[in-house]
């Protein structure tokens, strides 16, 4: 398994600055050589994607094509890229199929020209430190954890993680599995959205797929393991794979490590951070 991906430190891990931008995390990222392209951590993606026009320009060979599921409604077309190599600072992993797909109206605090997802993650450890702004990446083998923070058990369904959580909107109440989303700006999503006292209509499964509309309301209390978060605001939609989901605004709020070799998504409190 080591040949599949190289640290510059020996220790196997890489930490490095990120852009923190309305919740999204994006960093450098070369392809097959090529200069450095901004992505972003997807969590909610089954693959890593890459701009189309982008991997055109790079003189990458496409060699098929498939169908998945985005965010929105229906599925769509996408072109494979067969043994990839990323680059990031400090790593290089290698053998990755990825997704090239039209991100030139993905505008994201600048042009997005992709994204890692599943492939990624599952080979590492992943741990984005949302208030120092930075990411690290290191093999689980070498991952210790002792910190303060608290974890939660994932179930991967597929290629997509997901956790239990309880929302509550105008007194329903509702325990379910959410889609672990850094992909997202939103807090949560969830059908039970539809049911609050103040509600106004808007586009839902924005991002892959064709959007469609939805549900805009508050959330009177969200609660993840022992967290409880009130006032939040989220969208109900009944399709796509955005329908329940905890995005970025909820992540940005904790140190977050996802770890799928042990399926689990640790949690730190800012307040309770050591360092």
């Amino acid at each position: 398994m080591g040949s599949r991906f190289e640290f510059s430190d020996q220790e196997s891990k890489t930490s490095f600055p990120v852009e923190l931008v309305q919740n999204g995390v994006f960093f450098p990222v070369r392809i097959n050589g090529s200069k450095p392209l901004r992505f972003t951590l997807d969590s909610g993606s089954g693959a890593s994607y890459v701009d189309q026009k982008t991997v055109v320009g790079l003189g990458l060979k496409f060699s098929g094509t498939t169908t998945v599921r985005g965010a929105g409604e229906g599925t769509i077309p996408v072109k494979v890229i067969e043994d990839v190599s990323i680059e990031l600072p400090g790593l290089v992993t290698r053998g990755h199929k990825i997704h090239a797909a039209d991100l030139g109206d993905v505008h994201w605090g600048g042009p997005l020209k992709g994204l890692l997802g599943y492939d990624f993650l599952e080979r590492f450890v992943t741990i984005i430190d949302y208030p120092k702004a930075k990411m690290t990446i290191i093999t689980p083998s070498a991952f210790k954890y002792d910190g303060p923070g608290v974890v939660l058990q994932l179930e991967l369904q597929g290629r997509l993680p997901f956790v239990k959580g309880t929302i509550e909107v105008a007194g329903n109440v509702v325990e379910d599995l959410f889609l672990v989303d850094s992909g997202s700006q939103d807090a949560v999503d969830h059908p039970l959205i539809s049911k609050s006292r103040n509600t106004r209509s808007t586009h839902a499964g924005i991002g892959l797929g064709k959007p469609t509309m939805g549900i805009f309301g508050t959330i009177d209390r969200f609660q993840l393991g022992p967290f409880q978060m009130t006032g939040l605001q989220g969208v109900a939609s009944e399709v796509g794979l955005g329908s329940r989901l905890i995005g970025g605004q909820v992540l940005s709020r904790y140190k977050v490590i996802i770890n799928y070799s042990r399926k689990e998504l640790i949690l730190e409190e800012f307040e309770s951070r050591l360092d």
